[in-house]
C-alpha cells in the first residue's frame, strides 16, 4: 500500500545465503568501549544506597550539591525574571551558535573579566553547565594515550571524562595538613610528554580550600617551567568566607595558556538551567585556532 493508497508490487525477499557473512543465528548486541569506560562513580553510589535515616534523629540534607531538592535556597528574583523575559520575546526559540549567543557571551566576558586577564566574547564558549565545558576542554586538548593531572581528593567527574576517552587520569595529591594545598611536588613528578593538561579546582570542589595568590603562583610556575597548560575549573568563583579572596588561575598567569570553566550552576542557585562556559585565556596565541577555534570546542 503506498501513502496515496494504491498498491505496489510486493518487495523483493532478500536471499540470505548469497551473503558474504553469513547471519547470525542470535542477536549480540554489545555496549561500545566508550560506554563501558564513562563511568560516574558518584551516581553509582547514590542511586544505589539503600540507608534509611535514624527516625529519632533530625537529617541534616546535603542534596548530593543541588540547593534546589528541598527548596533550601531559591535562586535570586532577577535570575527567574531574566529567564521569563527571554522566553517572553520569542527571540531565542531558534538555533543558537555553536558558541552560544552573543549576547549571553557579552555577559560572560562582562562577569569574569579582570584588569590582568580581560575576555571579550570572541573569547567565550557556552556549555551545557560546567561539567559540560570541563568535558570539552578535556576533550579539545588530549588524545587517547595521553594523561591528565587532577587533584586528590577531587571531583570525580575529571577521570569519568578521560576515561571513556582514553585519555590516562593522574592523581596529585592535596595536603590536608595545608588546608588541601596542592602537593607541588608529587604534582610535578607526575608530568611526562604525554600530560596535555593539569586541572586546578579552585575553590575546592570537595575539600572547600581556597587557595592563597602565592600558591596558585606555584602551581602556575610549574606549569611554565614544563609547559603544561592549565584547565581551571571555578564554579565557585568568589564563593569565599569573609575576610578572603578568591584568586582565578588566569588572572596570575602571564604565560600559561588556561581554559577556565565556570558556570551559574553554584552561585545563582539554578544547577538544572545547565548554563556554563569555557573562556579561553591565551596572551601568547600558544593555543593556536586548534584549540581557541569555538568551533573545536
Amino acid at each position: 500500500m503506498t501513502l496515496d493508497g494504491g498498491t505496489t508490487a510486493e518487495s523483493p525477499v532478500v536471499d540470505v545465503t548469497s551473503l558474504k557473512t553469513p547471519p547470525a543465528k542470535q542477536w549480540i548486541v554489545t555496549s561500545s568501549v566508550t560506554s563501558v569506560n564513562t563511568i560516574n562513580p558518584i551516581r553509582r553510589i547514590v542511586e544505589g544506597m539503600t540507608a534509611v535515616p535514624n527516625p529519632d534523629k533530625q537529617m541534616i540534607h546535603l542534596s548530593l550539591g543541588d540547593p534546589t531538592v528541598f527548596g533550601n535556597y531559591p535562586p535570586p528574583h532577577e535570575a527567574i525574571e531574566g529567564i521569563v523575559d527571554a522566553v517572553q520575546s520569542g527571540k531565542s526559540n531558534g538555533y543558537a551558535p555553536s558558541n552560544g549567543y552573543k549576547e549571553a557571551r557579552e555577559a560572560v566576558a562582562e562577569m569574569i573579566t579582570v584588569e590582568t586577564s580581560p575576555v571579550t566574547a570572541d573569547d567565550i564558549c557556552l556549555a551545557c553547565g560546567c561539567s559540560d565545558a570541563l568535558n570539552l576542554a578535556i576533550t579539545v586538548l588530549a588524545n587517547p594515550g595521553d594523561n591528565i593531572l587532577m587533584p586528590r581528593p577531587g571531583f570525580s567527574i575529571y577521570k569519568t571524562f578521560c576515561g571513556s576517552l582514553g585519555v590516562e587520569s593522574r592523581h596529585y595529591d592535596c595536603l590536608p595538613s595545608r588546608s588541601w594545598e596542592v602537593d607541588i611536588e608529587h604534582m610535578t613528578s607526575l608530568i611526562d610528554d604525554k600530560t596535555r593538561a593539569i586541572i586546578v579546582v579552585n575553590p575546592s570542589n570537595p575539600c572547600g580550600s581556597n587557595f592563597s595568590r602565592e600558591h596558585i603562583l606555584d602551581i602556575i610556575k610549574v606549569a611554565d617551567q614544563l609547559k603544561v597548560p592549565i584547565i581551571a575549573d571555578e564554579i565557585y568563583a568568589d564563593m569565599v568566607f569573609s575576610g578572603k579572596s578568591f584568586h582565578s588561575v588566569a588572572s596570575l598567569s602571564e604565560n600559561v595558556p588556561v581554559l577556565q570553566c565556570g558556570g551559574i550552576a553554584k552561585k545563582f542557585l539554578v544547577p538544572g538551567w545547565r548554563c556554563g562556559w569555557v573562556a579561553v585565556h591565551d596572551r601568547h596565541d600558544i593555543f593556536g585556532s586548534d584549540v581557541s577555534d569555538h568551533d573545536v570546542i
